[in-house]
């Protein structure tokens, strides 16, 4: 999401209604409002819970904030055997048949299997691509 806000801040256009929010904390589709702001959280209440349990996480790994300096980055390995958590080690089943599961679910009229929920990006996006993407690593 981060990306179409810096990407929408060099090209003008438009963002989605409901992704981001200004400085102030106030809702806004102006993409260079919004990189001086926020984004809101993917999938809402449950998202952010997800983002904050990532983040904590991420301190374990290192991403902390040393002498009052965002320090966004850091490497955390979780290696889970699930043999050694389920009796007899069910998982790889289990796995599969969720996996069928979700793909047997019926779709909704007109969707496409695998079918991205954002439209494809303008020409003028794609023009302005590269320039956001060298501003983010200034």
């Amino acid at each position: 999401m981060w990306g179409e806000v810096l990407l929408a801040a060099e090209t003008g256009e438009a963002l989605s209604p409901d992704l981001a929010f200004d400085a102030d904390g106030n809702p806004t589709v102006d993409g260079r409002a919004a990189a001086r702001g926020g984004v809101a959280a993917f999938g809402g209440h449950k998202g952010y819970g997800l983002a904050f349990a990532i983040q904590a996480l991420a301190l374990l790994a290192g991403a902390a904030i040393p002498r009052g300096r965002v320090q966004d980055y850091g490497f955390l390995f979780l290696v889970v055997d699930p043999g050694t958590l389920l009796p007899e080690n069910p998982f790889a089943e289990q796995m599969s048949q969720l996996v069928k599961a979700i793909q047997a679910t019926p779709r909704r009229p007109g969707s496409r299997k695998f079918a991205s929920h954002r439209s494809a990006p303008s020409a003028s996006a794609s023009a302005a691509a590269p320039k956001a993407y060298s501003s983010t690593l200034r």
